[in-house]
């Protein structure tokens, strides 16, 4: 009967201990998740401002699709390069790209007076529906969507959030697939553009050490 009773204490015991651990790691998913909505938020304040001083704001809607265009080139290009290669170098490469897109789908939001608060869905997990290089695709299906959008001046802005919050979503996935934290790749790419010099040429954001060479770009 003691032996029982010893069990059933140990028994109990141990499912105590199992509930505890279980909570905690609720409590710490839910702590991180806020953590990473609070510095998105801050992040976009940030870039928003950092657009409307250099004059973005007012600037060439469609230079700014071709900008982001670009980036997605650099996505596609350091995907590539760092499977291939595995090097850090291109690791580094692949999460600049990935922020250096967040920054300018910001910038178009700033343009085309919508929120990125409700187009840029990052803090969220969400499960990749395919991976690698399929997901590439799905990216590049969504920002042709955006663009077309974008590019339509009777197109309604629900319709714009909608292609735009899709163009993220997809962005966020690709990112779980490949393990990249989106929100950290958006905060290191502002850190790089927060305090460059450019002017606004031809409608588009010419930073100052690409104005010889009459390069474009954030």
């Amino acid at each position: 009967l003691l032996a029982q009773c010893f069990f059933l204490r140990l028994l109990h015991l141990q499912l105590w201990i199992c509930t505890q651990n279980i909570k905690q790691k609720i409590d710490e998913s839910g702590g991180i998740k806020m953590m990473k909505a609070i510095k998105l938020e801050k992040t976009i304040e940030d870039v928003m401002k950092w657009g409307k001083e250099r004059g973005i704001e007012d600037g060439d809607k469609a230079s700014q699709i071709a900008k982001l265009y670009e980036e997605f080139g650099e996505l596609c290009r350091a995907h590539l390069k760092y499977k291939g290669t595995g090097l850090d170098k291109w690791m580094a490469e692949w999460k600049d790209a990935v922020g250096d897109m967040i920054v300018v789908m910001t910038m178009v939001c700033l343009q085309n007076g919508l929120s990125p608060y409700q187009c840029l869905y990052l803090a969220n997990e969400r499960e990749a529906v395919d991976g690698g290089a399929n997901n590439l695709l799905r990216i590049g299906v969504a920002l042709g969507l955006v663009a077309e959008d974008i590019m339509e001046p009777r197109i309604d802005k629900e319709t714009m959030i909608s292609s735009l919050t899709n163009l993220s979503c997809e962005l966020n996935s690709y990112c779980n697939a490949e393990d990249l934290d989106p929100v950290d790749c958006y905060v290191k790419a502002y850190n790089v553009i927060k305090n460059r010099k450019g002017v606004m040429k031809g409608g588009s954001y010419v930073k100052e050490e690409d104005e010889e060479d009459g390069t474009e770009g954030h």
